[in-house]
């Protein structure tokens, strides 16, 4: 399982169906899930702190950065695609 992290966190082909990573996957898939749904605006303290979990290393601006990628046009389906959007640059 340790060669298989070396190998992701390296950048070379590596499993991603093993036991861990689905495991992890999930685990960051329900914190993003928090982070999106449950956190408040107002209490930045907790956003930092999920981000931290989330990330692992950010700066601190990475949430204005979040605010004004991602959700610059809300209400407007389509309208803008960030660059961290899967297709922008496809």
């Amino acid at each position: 399982m340790e060669n298989n992290r070396k190998l992701r966190d390296t950048g070379y082909l590596y499993d991603p169906n093993t036991a861990e990573f689905v495991e992890e996957r999930a685990r960051v898939k329900d914190l993003c899930f928090e982070y999106n749904n449950l956190t408040r605006p107002s209490d930045v303290k907790r956003q930092h702190e999920m981000l931290d979990k989330i990330l692992g290393k950010h700066g601190v601006p990475i949430q204005q950065l979040l605010k004004s990628t991602l959700g610059a046009n809300k209400g407007r389906c389509n309208s803008h695609v960030s660059r961290f959007h899967p297709y922008a640059y496809a």
